[in-house]
């Protein structure tokens, strides 16, 4: 649990795939989401839209849900991440 509220990282999950990303950088965005096509786009979209220049991105399936975990390399502005979360089929998202 610590893991997860400090990094995101997943493990043993039943409805989401295990996810476990070393840390790249000091800011991290994860998103749980559905799985879609076009997804990673809409999040990188958003990111890249703000200036934002991710450095690191891992993305796992289990069936209808997805979690990606974006290591970028400056802090993500809480408008951004309010425009990350409010992309349809976005289940979560917050800054770890």
């Amino acid at each position: 649990m610590k893991d997860f509220l400090q990094n995101g990282n997943i493990r043993n999950s039943v409805n989401f795939p295990d996810v476990v990303a070393p840390r790249e950088s000091a800011n991290r965005l994860i998103v749980a989401n559905a799985n879609v096509p076009n997804m990673l786009g809409q999040i990188s979209e958003a990111l890249g839209h703000a200036g934002l220049n991710i450095h690191d991105m891992v993305n796992r399936s289990r069936g209808d849900f997805a979690y990606t975990v974006v290591d970028t390399d400056s802090p993500v502005p809480g408008d951004v991440l309010q425009r990350v979360a409010a992309i349809q089929g976005v289940l979560m998202a917050r800054l770890v």
